[in-house]
Protein backbone atom coordinates (compact mmCIF):
# COMPACT_ATOMS: atom_id res chain seq x y z
CA UNK A 1 0.00 0.00 0.00
CA UNK A 2 1.42 3.47 -0.87
CA UNK A 3 2.35 5.69 2.13
CA UNK A 4 -0.22 8.40 1.20
CA UNK A 5 -3.08 5.94 1.48
CA UNK A 6 -1.81 4.68 4.80
CA UNK A 7 -1.82 8.23 6.31
CA UNK A 8 -5.33 8.95 5.02
CA UNK A 9 -6.71 5.85 6.71
CA UNK A 10 -4.85 6.35 10.01
CA UNK A 11 -7.44 7.09 12.78
CA UNK A 12 -4.73 8.44 15.13
CA UNK A 13 -4.20 11.52 13.00
CA UNK A 14 -7.94 12.24 12.91
CA UNK A 15 -8.20 11.87 16.70
CA UNK A 16 -5.21 14.19 17.26
CA UNK A 17 -6.73 16.83 14.98
CA UNK A 18 -10.14 16.63 16.70
CA UNK A 19 -8.59 16.83 20.20
CA UNK A 20 -6.41 19.77 19.13
CA UNK A 21 -9.42 21.61 17.73
CA UNK A 22 -11.36 21.02 20.97
CA UNK A 23 -8.47 22.30 23.11
CA UNK A 24 -8.14 25.45 20.99
CA UNK A 25 -11.91 26.04 21.06
CA UNK A 26 -11.96 25.58 24.85
CA UNK A 27 -9.06 27.99 25.37
CA UNK A 28 -10.74 30.63 23.19
CA UNK A 29 -14.04 30.20 25.07
CA UNK A 30 -12.21 30.55 28.41
CA UNK A 31 -10.49 33.77 27.29
CA UNK A 32 -13.81 35.14 25.98
CA UNK A 33 -15.68 34.36 29.20
CA UNK A 34 -12.91 35.71 31.45
CA UNK A 35 -12.53 38.87 29.39
CA UNK A 36 -16.31 39.39 29.34
CA UNK A 37 -16.54 39.12 33.14
CA UNK A 38 -13.32 40.98 33.96
CA UNK A 39 -12.64 43.56 31.23
CA UNK A 40 -9.05 44.65 30.99
CA UNK A 41 -7.86 41.94 33.37
CA UNK A 42 -7.08 39.09 31.00
CA UNK A 43 -4.63 40.94 28.80
CA UNK A 44 -3.35 43.52 31.26
CA UNK A 45 0.15 43.27 32.63
CA UNK A 46 -0.94 45.62 35.41
CA UNK A 47 -1.86 43.35 38.28
CA UNK A 48 -2.76 44.56 41.76
CA UNK A 49 0.36 45.22 43.77
CA UNK A 50 0.86 44.57 47.48
CA UNK A 51 -1.60 47.38 48.29
CA UNK A 52 -4.32 45.40 46.45
CA UNK A 53 -5.91 48.47 44.80
CA UNK A 54 -3.23 49.72 42.36
CA UNK A 55 -0.45 48.24 40.24
CA UNK A 56 2.69 47.60 42.32
CA UNK A 57 4.67 50.54 40.95
CA UNK A 58 2.19 53.00 42.52
CA UNK A 59 1.59 51.35 45.90
CA UNK A 60 4.37 53.20 47.74
CA UNK A 61 3.78 56.59 46.11
CA UNK A 62 0.76 57.74 48.15
CA UNK A 63 0.87 60.94 50.16
CA UNK A 64 -1.53 61.93 52.97
CA UNK A 65 -4.03 64.54 51.74
CA UNK A 66 -6.61 66.42 53.80
CA UNK A 67 -9.45 67.15 51.45
CA UNK A 68 -11.99 69.98 51.89
CA UNK A 69 -14.30 67.63 53.80
CA UNK A 70 -11.56 67.49 56.51
CA UNK A 71 -11.10 63.79 55.86
CA UNK A 72 -7.66 62.31 55.35
CA UNK A 73 -7.08 60.44 52.11
CA UNK A 74 -4.05 58.91 50.49
CA UNK A 75 -3.29 60.79 47.28
CA UNK A 76 -1.65 59.32 44.19
CA UNK A 77 -0.52 60.88 40.93
CA UNK A 78 -1.37 58.03 38.56
CA UNK A 79 -1.39 58.41 34.79
CA UNK A 80 -4.29 57.83 32.46
CA UNK A 81 -5.27 54.17 31.98
CA UNK A 82 -4.08 53.11 35.45
CA UNK A 83 -6.33 50.30 36.67
CA UNK A 84 -8.02 50.53 40.09
CA UNK A 85 -8.76 47.12 41.65
CA UNK A 86 -11.28 45.95 44.24
CA UNK A 87 -9.33 45.13 47.42
CA UNK A 88 -12.02 42.70 48.56
CA UNK A 89 -15.28 41.21 47.34
CA UNK A 90 -18.24 43.56 47.44
CA UNK A 91 -20.60 45.75 45.44
CA UNK A 92 -19.23 48.40 43.07
CA UNK A 93 -20.78 51.85 42.77
CA UNK A 94 -19.81 55.16 41.23
CA UNK A 95 -21.40 58.59 40.96
CA UNK A 96 -20.83 62.19 40.05
CA UNK A 97 -19.77 63.66 36.78
CA UNK A 98 -16.25 64.98 36.89
CA UNK A 99 -16.29 67.24 33.84
CA UNK A 100 -19.19 68.65 31.87
CA UNK A 101 -20.21 66.50 28.90
CA UNK A 102 -18.08 63.66 30.23
CA UNK A 103 -18.96 60.06 30.95
CA UNK A 104 -16.22 59.95 33.59
CA UNK A 105 -17.17 59.52 37.24
CA UNK A 106 -15.54 61.17 40.21
CA UNK A 107 -16.66 59.04 43.19
CA UNK A 108 -16.24 55.28 43.29
CA UNK A 109 -16.48 52.62 45.94
CA UNK A 110 -16.52 48.93 46.70
CA UNK A 111 -18.71 48.07 49.69
CA UNK A 112 -17.75 44.87 51.47
CA UNK A 113 -20.31 42.57 53.02
CA UNK A 114 -21.73 43.43 56.43
CA UNK A 115 -20.28 41.35 59.26
CA UNK A 116 -21.88 40.11 62.47
CA UNK A 117 -21.39 43.55 64.10
CA UNK A 118 -23.57 45.12 61.36
CA UNK A 119 -20.61 47.03 59.95
CA UNK A 120 -18.88 46.78 56.60
CA UNK A 121 -15.65 48.05 55.11
CA UNK A 122 -15.92 50.53 52.27
CA UNK A 123 -13.06 51.17 49.82
CA UNK A 124 -13.68 54.71 48.59
CA UNK A 125 -11.86 56.55 45.83
CA UNK A 126 -12.12 59.92 44.12
CA UNK A 127 -10.74 60.93 40.76
CA UNK A 128 -11.80 61.01 37.16
CA UNK A 129 -12.21 57.43 36.00
CA UNK A 130 -14.32 55.21 33.83
CA UNK A 131 -15.95 52.16 35.38
CA UNK A 132 -14.89 48.77 34.02
CA UNK A 133 -17.86 46.94 35.55
CA UNK A 134 -21.57 47.70 35.66
CA UNK A 135 -22.71 49.89 38.53
CA UNK A 136 -24.21 47.86 41.34
CA UNK A 137 -22.55 44.62 40.28
CA UNK A 138 -20.79 42.27 42.64
CA UNK A 139 -17.01 42.24 42.22
CA UNK A 140 -14.31 39.90 43.45
CA UNK A 141 -11.08 40.72 45.26
CA UNK A 142 -8.44 41.78 42.74
CA UNK A 143 -10.96 42.48 39.99
CA UNK A 144 -10.40 45.67 37.97
CA UNK A 145 -13.24 48.10 38.69
CA UNK A 146 -12.12 51.39 37.14
CA UNK A 147 -9.55 53.00 34.88
CA UNK A 148 -8.08 56.37 35.86
CA UNK A 149 -8.24 59.37 33.55
CA UNK A 150 -5.05 60.81 35.14
CA UNK A 151 -6.64 64.26 35.55
CA UNK A 152 -5.26 66.11 38.61
CA UNK A 153 -8.09 66.65 41.11
CA UNK A 154 -6.02 68.01 44.03
CA UNK A 155 -3.60 70.74 42.97
CA UNK A 156 -1.80 70.95 46.34
CA UNK A 157 -0.73 67.29 46.38
CA UNK A 158 -0.74 66.92 42.56
CA UNK A 159 -3.01 63.88 43.02
CA UNK A 160 -5.19 62.32 40.35
CA UNK A 161 -6.58 59.69 42.73
CA UNK A 162 -7.58 59.95 46.39
CA UNK A 163 -8.48 56.85 48.39
CA UNK A 164 -9.54 55.87 51.88
CA UNK A 165 -11.20 53.02 53.73
CA UNK A 166 -14.24 53.50 55.92
CA UNK A 167 -16.14 51.51 58.51
CA UNK A 168 -19.81 51.78 57.57
CA UNK A 169 -22.68 51.07 59.94
CA UNK A 170 -26.08 49.61 59.08
CA UNK A 171 -27.45 53.12 58.39
CA UNK A 172 -24.74 53.70 55.78
CA UNK A 173 -22.75 56.22 57.82
CA UNK A 174 -19.02 55.87 57.32
CA UNK A 175 -16.01 56.77 59.42
CA UNK A 176 -12.54 56.70 57.88
CA UNK A 177 -10.47 53.89 59.34
CA UNK A 178 -6.79 54.81 59.24
CA UNK A 179 -5.83 51.33 60.50
CA UNK A 180 -7.36 49.65 57.44
CA UNK A 181 -5.65 52.16 55.15
CA UNK A 182 -2.32 51.47 56.87
CA UNK A 183 -2.81 47.72 56.52
CA UNK A 184 -3.09 48.05 52.72
CA UNK A 185 -0.33 50.64 52.43
CA UNK A 186 2.29 49.37 54.88
CA UNK A 187 4.91 51.81 53.58
CA UNK A 188 2.81 54.85 54.55
CA UNK A 189 3.16 56.57 57.90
Amino acid sequence: MPPETQVKNDPTLVIVLIVSALIIAGALAYVYILHDNFPGYMFSFNRPGPCAVLPAKYCDQGQPVTYPDNQTYLGFNVPSSTIIYAPFAGKFSASGVAKSNSALNIYGSVMGNYNSNSTATLFYFMGEFKPLVKLGSEVGAGQPVAESDGYIIDQVSNSSLLINFQDVNAEGLGVIDQNILNSYFKTQK
